[in-house]
Parts: C-alpha cells; structure tokens; sequence
C-alpha cells in the first residue's frame, strides 16, 4: 500500500495514466470541501490515473446536519462525466457522512442509495470554483 498525502488536485494532474488502483478524497478546508477536486477535469484526471478496474471513493461531508446536499449532487453530476459507474452510499452520524464512488469499467456490489436522472445537479468546472 502506497498512500500519497499532498494537494490532491496537483497529484491527479502530473499522475501517469493508470498508475493507481484506486483514489481516496477526504479534503476539507475546515468543514468546507475542496471544490477543486470535484470538477469535471478533477474527475477526469483521477478516472485517467486510475488502472482499468480502479475505483474513486470520496467522503462527503454534508451541511446542515444532512439536509443540504447541494454540493453532493454537483460531485456526482461532475463524477457522471468521467466515470461509468457512481454511487451513492450514507452512513449517518454526528458528521452525516455521504461515500462517493466511482468506478470506471464495472457495476460495484455496494450498498448504494438509489438515485434518479434528477439528483445529479449540473456537473461543476475548474472555472466555477
């Protein structure tokens, strides 16, 4: 096991394609998460450094004591772009913690939260944030 501890954003944009099993998002500016790792060319650039069968996990944090997830569903609208394969699983708690992931070339056996066609909100950009 190799972990990487460093700017998430800079470690997926000089990562050599396929050069990792899987990719692990636990960023926070204080109770903020970094939006710069939630963007459309975040995603592609962790979907490009991952090898075939990787997968992407990323813990989210949501506001309001899990009641706003404005900024769950722009990470999975974003994920949508670059990945196959996103779900969405819950484990609640003080912190109402919300576990992303996506997986580039299979359907995950995982425990998911069904979402429909309307929950992704429209994918965010390196632009907006």
């Amino acid at each position: 096991l190799r972990v990487t501890c460093d700017d998430g954003r800079a470690v997926l944009d000089r990562a050599a394609p396929g050069s990792y099993d899987a990719v692990v998002l636990d960023a926070f500016v204080g109770a903020e998460p970094v939006r710069a790792l939630a963007t459309v060319e975040a995603a592609r650039a962790a979907r490009a450094a991952l090898r075939p069968g990787g997968a992407l996990v990323a813990n989210v944090v949501s506001r309001a004591g899990g009641s706003d997830v404005s900024f769950l569903r722009a990470h999975v609208g974003s994920l949508l772009v670059a990945f196959a394969h996103v779900a969405v699983a819950s484990a609640e708690g003080p912190t109402y913690l919300t576990a992303l992931q996506a997986f580039s070339t299979y359907e995950p056996e995982v425990h998911a939260i069904p979402f429909d066609d309307d929950f992704p909100a429209p994918a965010l950009h390196d632009g907006d944030v």
